[in-house]
């Protein structure tokens, strides 16, 4: 069921729009799905046992719970946006010029990828909890939800309108699961959705610069790409300082700690 719900798109690309096409999606899925893999699964690593640890006390692992959203989310979410809205000089650079249509379709899984990392921590409530049948049910509803959505993006015929929605049934189902696993701890999923909210708002603020930057400066796009880099992640913690400097330097905590973890 997981191969189905991560390669079904790949598979319906590769029959209907050809190689290079599945070649150019293949490399952006990729290149989005390494933040993910760093940030969710390396402080998972750490946070599973941690979770396992508490699991007959919903209150402190609801407590876990939190403190890992929020972790998540002040780099997933920020990583995500950058990735969406420099695409294109991030593939110049890191690709080169022939690589530049996959951009928009990078865009678009960047924020999928966002969306994954907030959801790998309640995951590993579930797998803490031992209910893998849950899990299951979760594995079902995703391939009930994406396979329609790859079926619609291939026919309205681009990578792009198949990411989009794609992104669109992970927006869909996303509060749906949040709320199942915060009720599980006695939590709302407001609360939940708190953890993200500076997040959120600071990469709002960090796109603004960033296609400010973007647009103003034509040079060399190795130059262009490092202060995008920079001024994107003094915009991003600035505004976290600024406005959320309680949460921002708890949840840097909290990453210290599970870095030290994992490592």
């Amino acid at each position: 069921m997981t191969f189905l719900n991560r390669q079904s798109d790949k598979l319906l690309i590769g029959r209907y729009f050809g190689t290079d096409a599945l070649g150019l999606y293949s490399r952006a899925y990729q290149l989005v799905q390494l933040p993910n893999q760093i940030i969710s699964q390396g402080i998972g690593f750490a946070a599973y046992p941690a979770m396992a640890k508490v699991q007959d006390d919903r209150v402190w692992l609801g407590l876990l719970y939190m403190k890992l959203t929020g972790a998540v989310s002040i780099f997933a979410i920020p990583t995500a946006a950058f990735l969406c809205v420099a695409a294109e000089p991030l593939i110049l650079v890191l690709l080169g010029p022939k690589w530049i249509e996959i951009a928009q379709t990078f865009s678009l899984l960047a924020m999928v990828g966002a969306v994954q990392a907030l959801n790998s921590t309640a995951t590993n409530v579930q797998k803490a909890l031992g209910r893998g049948n849950r899990m299951f049910f979760w594995t079902l509803v995703r391939l009930f939800f994406f396979l329609p959505s790859f079926g619609l993006g291939i026919y309205l015929g681009s990578t792009e309108w198949l990411a989009a929605v794609y992104l669109g049934a992970h927006l869909f189902l996303l509060p749906f699961f949040q709320k199942e696993v915060a009720g599980i701890v006695n939590l709302r999923l407001s609360d939940v959705m708190k953890m993200w909210v500076p997040s959120i708002v600071s990469s709002g603020v960090m796109a603004a610069v960033i296609l400010a930057v973007d647009y103003f400066f034509t040079g060399n796009p190795f130059i262009k790409l490092f202060l995008l880099i920079l001024f994107g992640t003094i915009a991003f913690f600035g505004a976290m300082m600024c406005f959320f400097r309680p949460f921002t330097e708890r949840n840097l905590a909290y990453l210290s700690h599970f870095r030290k973890k994992v490592a």
